[in-house]
């Protein structure tokens, strides 16, 4: 069992602690996070592309790179006459 003292009064520990503003390395190592690395956006055109985000992940990080998709198209309106 574990307790603190507290003005003369022993105070058993919460159910739930929560710890605001925690240091990175407290998150990195009790709660599973990892460096997040991402790369710079690739030049593409807004009007006809855009970009999709591929993450991948090693023991010490996870790294984003993206890639450049083609915006669908719309169908030609049929001719009329």
């Amino acid at each position: 069992m574990i307790a603190k003292l507290n003005n003369g009064v022993l105070i058993p520990p919460e159910e739930k602690i929560t710890i605001a503003n925690p240091p990175e390395q407290l998150l990195k190592d009790y709660a599973g996070y990892k460096d997040y690395i991402e790369s710079p956006t690739p030049d593409y055109d807004p009007e006809t592309q855009f970009l999709v985000p591929e993450y991948t992940e090693t023991d010490a990080q996870i790294t984003c790179t993206w890639q450049v998709k083609d915006l669908p198209q719309p169908d030609e309106p049929a001719e009329m006459g």
